[in-house]
C-alpha cells in the first residue's frame, strides 16, 4: 500500500509538471516571485539578525513572511524594523503568530493563501541568509526544473572563524533511513537550507490532514531527492547549531510521549527478536562511554550505536561531572532508552577514571570503549565480533578509523595493513596504531584483571603496551581487523585532548615505554643500534614505507635472529606462536632486502650526542689519571676541576702543588684544569657551565659528573647513550663490598643549565632498585668490571619536576669506587 501511494504521488507530480511547463517557460525570462519564510524559536536578537539578512537580498522580487509564537514578539520586531530599515520599506513583510513556530510545514499549510511566491525559501531564526541567496536560487530555477533545492551552510564560531561545511554524503544517508530512527537521525540541514516550489509542497501536503515537518521531510525524500548546489548561502553559529540540534530532536521529542513509547517498543523488539531465537550466536557486547559537557555530538555518538546492525548490546555512559544543563537533559532522556545506562560522577575525575568506572559495571562477554563525540560505523560491532569469535586465540582486536573535522566533514582515513598479532605487537613498540574506539575486547578472566586505564595522557597506548609487553607472561594477543570501524572527530574539546602538562608527559613517557618494549623483544637489540634509529627503521618496515630511513650498523637479519632466539626460550610461547613470529620477521627481512635492491634505503647521518666528562678532585692525581684513562675513547671531552683551594691553606707550597697537578694533567691529556675558588664570582657551577659553552656543548649533549675515585662501567655508559634518556644514575659500590656508597650522574646539558649542579648532585630516584632487583621489573645483563662479575640491572622512570618531565635511567651496578674525595671537600660543594 505504501509503495502504491508513493507511485501515485509521483504520477501526480509528473502530470502537474507537464501542465506547468508552459507557465514556467514564460517566467524563465523574468525573476520568479519568492517568499522568505522566517520561522522558529530563538531570541529577539536572533530574529533581528535574520530579518536584517532577509531585507538585504540582492534580488528585486520577493516578500517576507515572519512566523513567531506570540503577538508581543510581533509588536517588538515591527518597531525594530521600522526604526532600522527605512530604505527597505518597499519590501513587503507579513507577520503572523503561530503556536508551533518551529513547524514550517504547519505554518505553510495554515497560511498558504498568504504566500505569493512561486518558491518558498526557508529561513530559520537561528540562521542568516547571505545577500546572494535569492539571486542564485533564481538562476538555478531558470536552468533546471527543481522541486526542492539545498545549498551548503557555513558554521562559524561565536568568537569568529569558520568551520567547513557539513558532510553532504552523511546527511543524505541519514535522511534515507526510515521513520524508525525519527528521534535520532533528523539533521537540521534541510530546514536551514531548503527552498521549496509552492506547488510541490501543496501536492505532498494535500493527502495528509495532520502532516508535520518530520513526515513531510520523509515523504519528500521518498518521492524525489532535492537538488543540491555547492554554494554557501546560509550562516549559523556553532552555539545556535548545537541548540537547534539538541533542543529540536531531543528535548522537544521528550514531550511527545506517545511517539517515544512507540519508538521504545520498536527498540525492544529489534533487540530481542534475534537474540531470543539464537542466544548463543548473539553474545552481549558492552560499550563503555565517558562524557563531559557534551550535547549534539553525544546524540550523534549514541545514534551511531543504536543503528548498529548487531542487536545485542548495552551502553553504559558515565557523566564526568557535567555542569551543562543541556547535557544533563540529554542524559536524562537517554537513560530512559532500553540498553542504555547512565551513571553520574558529581565531580570531574577526568576520562580515565570515568572509563574505568564504566568498565567495572559492564556485563558483556565482549566490550569496547567509545568516545562521546565519535561515530561508530553501522556494521562495526557485527564484523569485529565475528572476527573475535572466529579467531579464538585473540584477546582483543583493533581496526582502522576515519577522521572528521569539527563540523563532520570527512578528512582522511587510516590505510594500514598488519599481518597478524605479532605484527601488531612489534608495530606497537614504534607507535600507537589503535584508538580505543576501534578495539573490541574479549572479557576473559585476564582482561577482567588487567584491563584498566592508568594514564590520563594517551591512555589507550599505555594500555596496549601494558597488556602486550609488561604482562608478556600472560601471552595476551591483539589482532587486526582490516576495515575502518570508527569516525573520529578532531577538535580541541575532546575528552582525550591534553593540556600542556599532559602533552609534556605524553611526549616524555612514550619513548621510555617504547624502549622497554624493544628490550622485551630482545634485551640485546640496542647493543649495536641506537634506539631512535631502531624505532624509525622498524616503523618504516612494518608500514611498508619506502625509502626506509635507517642508520649505519642496522642489520635486519640480526634483529630477526635476536628476537627469535629470545622468544624461543620463553615458556609462555607456543610452537604456533613461534611459527607466526618467524613468518612475520621473515616478511620484514624480505621487505628490507627489496628496498635495498631498489636503492630505497637511506642511511641517515649519525646523530650521536657528545659526552663531556666532568671530574672533581682535590689532590690524588694518580686516581684522576686512572679515571681519565678508563674513559678515553668513551667520552668526547674532559673537564677537570681542582677543588684543592677549598680544602688547603693558601700557602706558597699549596699553590705550587696545585700548579704541578695542573701541569701533569694538561700536558699528558691536553685537558685544561680549572681552579674552583670560594670567590662568589667563580662558583663551581658557573665555572662548569662556562667551560662547557667554551667547548661548544649543545643542549642535547651529555655531561657526566664524577668525583675523585668514581669509575663508571663504560659498557653501561655506551648503552645509556643509545637510549637517549635525560638523566642517568649509576649505582657505584666499593670493590669487594655489596653496599652502594654513591651514585654517579649523567645529565643532558639543557637540563643541567635549567636545574643546576646542586639539583643533579642531590638527585635520587627508585632507591629500592639498589636493594632488590628480581629480573621481572628490570633488564638483567652480564658485565665485567676489573676482576669481578656483576649483574647490571636497570630501570626506567618518567618523573615530574617543577618545569616539566624527565626520563631517568637508573643502573644498579653502574661502576665502582676506589677512593673518594675528603668529606670536607665534598661538603664544600655548592
Amino acid at each position: 500500500m505504501v509503495q502504491a501511494f508513493i507511485l501515485f504521488i509521483i504520477a501526480i507530480i509528473q502530470i502537474n509538471n507537464c501542465q506547468q511547463i508552459d507557465k514556467q517557460s514564460q517566467n524563465l525570462q523574468s525573476d520568479s516571485m519568492m517568499t522568505i519564510l522566517i520561522y522558529g524559536e530563538g531570541t529577539n536578537q536572533d530574529l533581528q539578525s535574520n530579518i536584517g539578512s532577509a531585507l538585504l537580498q540582492n534580488y528585486p522580487n520577493y516578500e517576507i513572511l515572519v512566523a513567531v509564537s506570540s503577538q508581543q514578539t510581533i509588536d517588538q520586531i515591527q518597531q525594530y524594523v521600522e526604526q532600522n530599515y527605512t530604505q527597505q520599506k518597499h519590501i513587503k513583510i507579513k507577520y503572523i503568530a503561530h503556536i508551533e513556530a518551529n513547524d514550517f510545514v504547519g505554518i505553510i499549510k495554515d497560511f498558504i493563501d498568504q504566500i505569493n511566491g512561486e518558491f518558498i525559501v526557508l529561513s530559520h531564526i537561528l540562521t542568516q541568509s547571505k545577500p546572494e541567496r535569492l539571486q542564485i536560487v533564481s538562476q538555478m530555477a531558470k536552468s533546471q526544473n527543481f522541486q526542492a533545492l539545498l545549498s551548503d551552510i557555513s558554521i562559524y564560531e561565536n568568537e569568529g572563524g569558520w568551520f567547513p561545511t557539513c558532510n553532504r554524503g552523511l546527511i543524505q544517508r541519514e535522511y534515507k533511513r526510515g521513520l524508525d530512527y525519527l528521534l535520532f537521525t533528523k539533521y537540521p540541514k534541510f530546514e536551514f537550507q531548503m527552498i521549496l516550489r509552492k506547488s510541490y509542497f501543496q501536492i505532498i501536503s494535500q493527502h495528509s490532514k495532520h502532516l508535520n515537518r518530520f513526515d513531510f521531510l520523509n515523504s519528500m525524500i521518498s518521492i524525489q531527492e532535492p537538488i543540491e548546489i555547492n554554494h554557501y548561502l546560509v550562516n549559523i553559529s556553532v552555539s545556535n547549531y548545537r541548540y537547534k540540534y539538541t533542543s529540536d530532536y531531543i528535548l522537544i521529542s521528550q514531550k511527545d510521549r506517545i511517539k517515544f513509547q512507540h519508538y521504545n517498543r520498536y527498540l525492544q523488539s529489534k533487540y530481542q527478536q534475534k537474540v531470543n531465537k539464537y542466544p548463543s550466536q548473539y553474545p552481549l557486547v558492552s560499550i563503555a562511554m565517558a562524557s563531559y559537557n557534551r550535547d549534539h555530538l553525544l546524540i550523534q555518538a549514541v545514534n551511531s550505536i543504536i543503528e548498529q546492525t548487531y542487536t545485542n548490546w548495552e551502553l553504559h555512559i558515565v557523566d564526568d561531572g557535567s555542569h551543562n544543563l543541556l547535557t544533563l537533559q540529554i542524559l536524562q532522556f537517554l537513560q530512559s532508552i532500553p540498553r542504555i545506562r547512565v551513571s553520574y560522577l558529581y565531580t570531574n575525575q577526568q576520562c580515565t577514571f570515568a572509563h574505568n568506572y564504566a568498565i567495572s559495571y559492564i556485563k558483556g562477554e565482549f566490550f569496547t570503549v567509545f568516545d562521546d563525540d565519535d561515530i561508530m560505523l553501522s556494521d562495526r560491532i557485527e564484523k569485529q565480533l565475528n572476527y573475535l569469535i572466529y579467531n579464538k586465540e585473540l584477546d582483543l582486536v583493533g581496526a582502522k578509523n576515519q577522521e572528521y573535522d569539527p563540523a563532520g566533514t570527512y578528512t582522511w582515513a587510516q590505510n594500514r595493513n598488519l599481518l597478524n598479532y605479532w605484527d601488531v605487537k612489534i608495530s606497537l613498540a614504534t607507535q600507537n596504531i589503535f584508538t580505543h574506539g576501534t578495539v573490541l575486547v574479549r572479557m576473559s578472566d585476564k582482561m577482567k584483571k588487567h584491563f584498566y586505564y592508568e594514564h590520563t595522557s594517551q591512555s589507550d597506548y599505555r594500555q596496549w603496551l601494558k597488556l602486550l609487553y609488561e604482562l608478556e607472561h600472560e601471552n595476551i594477543k591483539m589482532g587486526f581487523y582490516d576495515a575502518q570501524v570508527q569516525g573520529v572527530r578532531s577538535h580541541f574539546k575532546k575528552l582525550s585532548h591534553y593540556h600542556k602538562i599532559a602533552n609534556d608527559h605524553k611526549s616524555t613517557w612514550i619513548p621510555v615505554k617504547q624502549l622497554e618494549a624493544f628490550q622485551k623483544l630482545s634485551p640485546s637489540l640496542l647493543d649495536h643500534t641506537d634506539f631512535q634509529c631502531l624505532s624509525q627503521t622498524m616503523n618504516d618496515i612494518i608500514n611498508k614505507r619506502m625509502p626506509i630511513r635507517t642508520c649505519e650498523g642496522f642489520n635486519i637479519e640480526n634483529v630477526q635472529e635476536l628476537i627469535l632466539s629470545h622468544y624461543g626460550t620463553k615458556p609462555s610461547q607456543t610452537p604456533q606462536d613461534l611459527i607466526v613470529l618467524t613468518d612475520t620477521l621473515k616478511s620484514y627481512v624480505e621487505f628490507y632486502n627489496q628496498a635495498q635492491i631498489k636503492g630505497q634505503v637511506q642511511i641517515k647521518p649519525d646523530s650521536k650526542k657528545r659526552i663531556f666528562a666532568c671530574i672533581y678532585f682535590d689532590q690524588k692525581t694518580d686516581i684522576i689519571q686512572n679515571q681519565i684513562e678508563q674513559l678515553k675513547g668513551h667520552v668526547d671531552q674532559f673537564i677537570i676541576l681542582s677543588m684543592a683551594s677549598l680544602t688547603q691553606e693558601k700557602s706558597q707550597s699549596s699553590k705550587q702543588f696545585q700548579q704541578q697537578i695542573k701541569q701533569i694533567i694538561e700536558n699528558k691529556y691536553k685537558t685544561k684544569v680549572i681552579d674552583v675558588n670560594v670567590d662568589q664570582n667563580k662558583l663551581l657551577e658557573d665555572q662548569l657551565i662556562k667551560r662547557l659553552k667554551e667547548l661548544g656543548a649543545q643542549d642535547d649533549d651529555y655531561v657526566l659528573i664524577l668525583s675523585q675515585g668514581e669509575f663508571i662501567n663504560t659498557q653501561e655508559l655506551k648503552k645509556f647513550e643509545k637510549l637517549r634518556m635525560h638523566v642517568g644514575v649509576f649505582g657505584l659500590r666499593q670493590l669487594n663490598e655489596t653496599q652502594h656508597f654513591k651514585k654517579g650522574k649523567i645529565i643532558n646539558f639543557r637540563l643541567l643549565k635549567e636545574k643546576g649542579f646542586r639539583w643533579i648532585r642531590n638527585f635520587e630516584i627508585a632507591p629500592e632498585i639498589h636493594k632488590n632487583m628480581d629480573g621481572q621489573s628490570a633488564c638483567l645483563e652480564q658485565s665485567k668490571i676489573g676482576q669481578q662479575e656483576l649483574i647490571s640491572s636497570q630501570k626506567f622512570d618518567t618523573i615530574q619536576h617543577d618545569t616539566g618531565f624527565v626520563n631517568v635511567n637508573t643502573i644498579h651496578n653502574g661502576g665502582y669506587i676506589l677512593e673518594t674525595m675528603s668529606k670536607q671537600m665534598w661538603n664544600s660543594l655548592p
